[in-house]
């Protein structure tokens, strides 16, 4: 301001006329007025200080957050967060991501996004949003959240006037970034929470267009399947928490329909998203039976028959669900939720097999609880089974040199003596139990060996005598090729014996022509009197 009133006092010597001079001098006298007071004003406040022990506080909680991967994680990163509140209590940002990870710390949810969370945690997080609205900082995510928040609050409270507060939060996040899927969805199930379902769908459809386009005239498909399935996961888990409160939710509202409005708000989504289109897809006349589930600790599976299946005409989509040992909720897996042809049987019946560990991060095993599949054919719910899985606790080993992984107790410890690239793997800490991986390169001559798996076996064995209890001997009468393992070609299953336990192989070729081998020991009665073994050899997979 002083710069401009300076260039304005020059003016009146190069300009000609009273008026003019006049008025560019009192326009000038005017901004220099201005500009001292500033000048007093700044000199004589307090300089605005920082805190630093908040802003070291703050760093922690990120760094925190962001490594978390359980209840303990989050929990920490809550505590930074309240530290730096405690001393900066006007840390808008600060109470923001606490109410994330109060969230994220309480859901027994493992994948995905995360929608299931107890009330008292929901209530917490938007009290933290609230606060964060109130220090003005007022952007997309808060209000998006708080959108969220107040729709999971209040659908297990069946409070109708918060689920209408949910829908105006998420209204203005949309309004702030129309090209965000989540608060479109999150609109759509709040609505449909509120039992308003003809505005549901039609925000349902709105929130499809920003799934499946890039851009807002809806000429550019995204054709990233992965990055929608997490968005279609994540909706159909949100419908899934309005379907667990529907009989309140009916008393609050007077609507009596919503387990048929909410399996046809479902169609509505799955169809067009898996289709890539707007619209619905043609009908199909495929008819489900004697589907069954089976889910194994690193990857699950469904198989069936289905009638008058057009692979050129109908496309299936598999949506798998999982509730916890403690029935907190259904919630979608969507690591193997994708849409793929299945597979062909011999006997005609179909199949699909997917890999769970390899597509989640950090790599996990499939936890225990109840699954349920959801069969969907060209956006009809055709056929839907569920299985419960008791197979204990398990961490995931990922041999990413040996291009294989497998689940293992969580007390095993891996060997010292690995060979990377050729041969790993976990045993317990007395030795007496184990499970092993290995992988050879051959060169062309080599992989045309017809009995070349059986071959490598034997060789790993003999090569490897020392990593078990005693030497193994093969039993020739106890070997086959024709058992599944892990997809390969030119499979071989093998038994040996080493006095006072069994060693069971198993080996394959794999695509780019190595051989891999995977190998799990242990005493008699491990094998003849428990599952445990066969879960673990029933795990190894493998991966790219």
């Amino acid at each position: 301001m002083l710069a401009v009133a300076l260039y304005l006092f020059g003016l009146t010597l190069a300009v000609t006329g009273r008026w003019r001079r006049l008025g560019f001098m009192s326009v000038g006298a005017g901004m220099l007025g201005v500009a001292l007071l500033w000048i007093a004003q700044t000199a004589i406040s307090p300089p605005y200080q920082t805190d630093d022990d908040a802003a070291v506080e703050y760093a922690q909680a990120r760094v925190a957050s962001a490594t978390a991967y359980d209840a303990a994680g989050y929990q920490a990163a809550e505590a930074h967060y309240s530290r730096a509140i405690q001393l900066r209590p006007t840390f808008a940002r600060a109470y923001s991501e606490r109410a994330g990870v109060i969230f994220l710390g309480a859901s027994p949810q493992r994948s995905g996004f995360v929608s299931i969370a107890p009330p008292e945690a929901l209530a917490r997080g938007r009290a933290d949003l609230e606060k964060t609205l109130s220090l003005g900082l007022e952007n997309a995510p808060t209000l998006g959240s708080l959108g969220f928040y107040s729709f999971a609050e209040g659908v297990q409270s069946a409070d109708v006037s918060l689920l209408n507060r949910s829908a105006d939060f998420s209204s203005r996040a949309i309004a702030l970034d129309v090209n965000e899927p989540i608060y479109r969805y999150n609109l759509a199930v709040a609505l449909a929470a509120a039992g308003q379902f003809d505005g549901a769908r039609s925000a349902y459809q709105a929130a499809v267009l920003v799934t499946i386009y890039v851009d807002q005239a809806n000429g550019e498909l995204r054709q990233e399947p992965n990055v929608e399935e997490q968005w279609l996961a994540g909706a159909l888990t949100d419908l899934e928490i309005v379907m667990r409160h529907k009989d309140a939710l009916q008393v609050a509202t007077g609507r009596q329909d919503y387990e048929a409005q909410i399996l046809s708000l479902k169609e509505h989504i799955v169809g067009r998203v898996v289709s890539q289109s707007p619209n619905a897809l043609a009908g199909s006349t495929a008819i489900f039976a004697n589907i069954t589930p089976q889910i194994f600790p690193a990857e699950l599976q469904w198989q069936g028959t289905v009638q008058n299946y057009d692979p050129a005409r109908d496309t299936i989509s598999a949506q798998w669900y999982h509730n916890d040992p403690g029935n907190h909720g259904w919630a979608v897996i969507p690591e193997v939720s994708l849409t793929e042809k299945p597979q062909v049987q011999a006997d005609g019946s179909l199949f699909q097999l997917t890999p769970y560990t390899g597509r989640v991060a950090p790599p996990d095993c499939l936890p225990n609880g109840t699954y349920r599949v959801e069969l969907y054919v060209n956006g009809r719910l055709g056929a839907q089974a569920t299985v419960v899985a008791d197979f204990g606790d398990y961490d995931a080993f990922m041999a990413r040199d040996l291009t294989m992984a497998f689940c293992r107790p969580t007390d095993w410890v891996r060997r010292e003596d690995r060979l990377p690239g050729l041969m790993d793997g976990y045993q317990s800490a007395d030795g007496l139990y184990g499970a092993y991986a290995a992988r050879y390169s051959l060169p062309g001559s080599l992989r045309d060996i017809d009995d070349i798996s059986a071959q490598i076996e034997d060789l790993t064995l003999t090569a490897f005598a020392e990593w078990f209890p005693a030497t193994p001997v093969y039993q020739e009468d106890a070997g086959t090729t024709d058992d599944y393992f892990m997809g390969l070609d030119r499979r071989a299953w093998r038994w040996y014996d080493y006095g006072n336990g069994y060693v069971r192989v198993g080996a394959g070729v794999s695509a780019d022509g190595a051989v891999l081998v995977g190998m799990v020991y242990g005493p008699y009665e491990w094998f003849d009197g428990t599952t445990e073994p066969y879960r673990i050899l029933n795990s190894m997979i493998n991966i790219q």
